[in-house]
């Protein structure tokens, strides 16, 4: 999932997805026409409104910290860290790769909650220490209030033991170190999961039927449909990941790598190499040091009387290492990993020089599974 960049905090880029806007819009409006206790009708909207706005801008605040402590003990653990992204369900910390142990997933997934669970202590506490005698007074101690409870909220709903949810990867690895069997305990964990997303969006279904309540209603069934197709999407990864167990990049990469000079024009590379070869993507080089990869797609996206006057160079994807680039004697469950985390179809191999060797894509990870296909 990517988004617009805010920027940087702790290393970590912070990125918004589109459809952030939507529940930053909804927020904003509850909070700032709601009729909250202590605070005057009176009150002229302007206040409510900029009480409103500062109120929505701590909220997700609130939610960006919660993913960044996931994200500082990732990093702890030895785990890189690409982005956060808040979008319409909240927020997610992208990690580089599945924590390699039970106690490292575990560390990771209850700093979340605990984090949540502190700062809404922290805002229900400074609520307390306003006065609600003066209408802006009121309005700022209820905007705390409601703040405490929106993060304790987040902490006992991200507790629930329901895969995706930080509950759910707090059981997961409890339940790994117990069986030793990651693949065993996703499944326990991704099931309830599964539980609770259908159950939320049945929910959701019996409020807009016998209630009339669309909106909430829509809200609560697409955030169930989004768990339990999370929670299915990682048993199946988890499943596949056990098979490739014992695997190595090297086994199942295509070698050697047919490269493409970076100073070529389109015109060339689809006579010298499209139109006869036809893979999916090759590594540019220049001066022996490889500089991206040209995706085939580039070719037919860029009008064909620019061809002779446009470089390799200039259309290729960058080298963006370490997301375009792993060795050759990593984990093969890693490649399905990082494939699936950035969203890329294949990747650059390299030796423990730091030289391209070959390259490896979805087709060749697939190619292993079908391999495998016995193994339980």
């Amino acid at each position: 999932m990517r988004g617009w960049r805010l920027g940087r905090i702790a290393g970590i880029d912070v990125e918004i997805h589109f459809t952030w806007v939507i529940i930053f819009v909804l927020v904003l409006v509850s909070l700032s026409t709601a009729a909250l206790p202590h605070v005057p009708a009176s009150l002229p909207s302007v206040v409510r409104w900029i009480g409103g706005l500062v109120a929505t801008v701590l909220f997700f605040a609130s939610l960006l910290v919660h993913e960044l402590s996931h994200s500082l003990m990732a990093r702890r653990e030895g785990i890189p860290v690409r982005r956060i992204t808040l979008f319409i369900f909240g927020g997610v910390a992208q990690i580089a790769s599945e924590p390699r142990s039970p106690g490292a997933e575990l560390r990771i997934a209850v700093v979340g909650p605990l984090t949540s669970a502190v700062l809404g202590a922290v805002f229900i506490k400074l609520a307390s220490l306003v006065p609600t005698t003066h209408g802006g007074l009121a309005l700022l101690h209820s905007n705390l209030f409601y703040l405490g409870a929106f993060n304790l909220v987040i902490a006992a709903f991200n507790s629930l033991p329901a895969f995706p949810l930080d509950g759910g990867r707090i059981l997961r690895s409890l339940l790994w170190l117990w069986w030793k069997d990651l693949r065993r305990a996703t499944g326990v964990a991704a099931g309830l999961g599964k539980v609770l997303g259908y159950g939320l969006a049945g929910v959701g279904l019996w409020e807009m039927v016998a209630r009339g309540e669309v909106a909430a209603g829509l809200w609560r069934v697409a955030l169930g449909w989004l768990l339990a197709a999370v929670a299915e999407q990682e048993y199946q990864r988890a499943s596949a990941m056990a098979r490739l167990g014992g695997l190595r990049v090297a086994d199942f990469m295509s070698s050697p790598p047919i490269t493409v000079p970076a100073d070529m024009d389109l015109e060339q590379f689809a006579h010298a190499y499209e139109f006869m070869l036809r893979h999916g993507a090759y590594p540019v080089v220049s001066e022996g040091r490889v500089k991206g990869m040209l995706e085939r797609e580039v070719l037919r996206a860029t009008p064909r009387h620019l061809w002779p006057v446009t470089t390799v160079a200039a259309v290729m994807q960058p080298l963006e290492a370490p997301e375009m680039v792993i060795e050759a004697d990593a984990p093969l469950d890693e490649v399905l990993s990082r494939l699936t985390d950035t969203g890329r179809s294949r990747l650059l191999v390299v030796n423990e020089r730091g030289e391209l060797v070959g390259i490896i894509s979805h087709s060749d990870v697939l190619r292993a599974l079908r391999s495998f296909r016995r193994l339980p």
